[in-house]
């Protein structure tokens, strides 16, 4: 089984309204989206039906490679600049000693 070091912010809640970047990976990173390009269409639908879904959630760019599909869901907030993800202070110690609301 692959393990990779995990690139989560440290003491950052998760949970909180903010930009995030999403993959998802095909089982055994097999590469379905190039064997089967009518996967293709059915991934799209299924990304634009999050919107009716979750109410409030903006979907941003949205990318389907050979074997994973990468896109930036924001939760809750407006698109501007000030109101997205992580704080500086936060990325800067790697989230230690941060709390929700905090920066």
């Amino acid at each position: 089984m692959f393990h990779r070091r995990s690139i989560r912010l440290k003491g950052y809640d998760y949970s909180q309204n903010g930009a995030y970047f999403i993959t998802i990976c095909t089982k055994n990173r097999e590469l379905y989206f190039k064997k089967f390009p009518a996967l293709h269409e059915i991934v799209r639908q299924q990304w634009e039906e999050l919107r009716q879904r979750s109410p409030g959630l903006i979907l941003d760019e949205f990318v389907i490679m050979p074997n994973h599909i990468h896109g930036i869901l924001i939760v809750g907030i407006d698109r501007s600049p000030k109101n997205v993800g992580a704080t500086l202070a936060v990325a800067q110690n790697d989230g230690a000693g941060a709390r929700p609301g905090a920066g």
